[in-house]
């Protein structure tokens, strides 16, 4: 299985890296606590539990979870950790930010796993994005035929947003905000950019978050402030009970609220320095 990010692949489910980037790296972030180089932990991924091999250093300096988890092995039995309930593809890129804190959003081809099966809705055709705006913008009907590419920029873009989901998800399991708040970043610049509101994800995120998430605000605020008052007349399955009831906490709590931008920076969580 290929990762592919200039960093880091894998091979035979090992995790190959430049080692002396990488290495560089670490040793600079930890204050030159770079003392296992070599040793590597297990981590069982998927409902198939596939194992993936990564150097420890990198995963327990990022990560107080798996830090704690693998300090309480017995010397000499194995390290492994289980991520039963997490997409491959959201490890990998989990994988890429370790070695290179970057990450690259793959289509499903280059994951070379055909459709999505875990929590992701995005082959439903009933799971759409707002294009009325856009398309209005651009005049285009639907009997034209530039509306195929406006499916292909939306089949796109909801792919890309359940990645980065899935992504938040595990970073949150894992404790590290850093990488939560990198993915926020890229959440908010991919919606601007296509002014694009998406709500093929939104299941998903309240399933796998817990009330007052930074990713719920996040998602709250954007359906309320710049969704499309018809999509939710025409597609009320797509906002889970609780989410409804967040946006009329929203709405009551910041009535100006559509006259705000949505800053990134509103959705970080604090991130120890030490």
């Amino acid at each position: 299985m290929a990762l592919e990010n200039g960093s880091a692949h894998y091979e035979n489910g090992t995790a190959h890296t430049k080692a002396n980037t990488s290495v560089k790296r670490l040793s600079t972030a930890s204050n030159g606590s770079y003392k296992a180089p070599l040793e590597l932990v297990t981590f069982y991924v998927g409902e198939d539990s596939e194992g993936f091999s990564v150097h420890e250093e990198f995963a327990a300096h990022y990560s107080p979870v798996l830090r704690e988890a693998f300090s309480k092995c017995a010397e000499g039995d194995p390290k492994t950790f289980g991520l039963d309930d997490t997409p491959k593809r959201a490890f990998q890129l989990l994988v890429q930010w370790l070695y290179s804190q970057t990450f690259e959003l793959m289509t499903e081809d280059e994951y070379g796993e055909g459709s999505s099966s875990v929590g992701d809705d995005t082959t439903d055709s009933g799971s759409q994005l707002v294009l009325y705006q856009a398309r209005s913008e651009m005049g285009v009907s639907e009997d034209e035929e530039e509306l195929e590419d406006l499916d292909a920029i939306e089949d796109a873009f909801k792919s890309k947003q359940m990645r980065l989901v899935e992504l938040w998800v595990l970073a949150d399991k894992l404790c590290i905000p850093i990488l939560q708040n990198m993915v926020v970043d890229e959440i908010i610049r991919h919606c601007n950019k296509l002014n694009f509101v998406a709500t093929s994800s939104l299941h998903h995120i309240y399933d796998k978050t817990g009330s007052g998430s930074q990713l719920r605000r996040l998602v709250t605020q954007q359906c309320a402030w710049e969704l499309a008052e018809e999509w939710f007349e025409e597609h009320p399955d797509h906002f889970p009970r609780e989410m409804l009831v967040d946006m009329i906490v929203e709405l009551k709590r910041n009535p100006q609220g559509a006259m705000q931008p949505v800053l990134a920076t509103s959705f970080h969580l604090p991130v120890d320095d030490g």
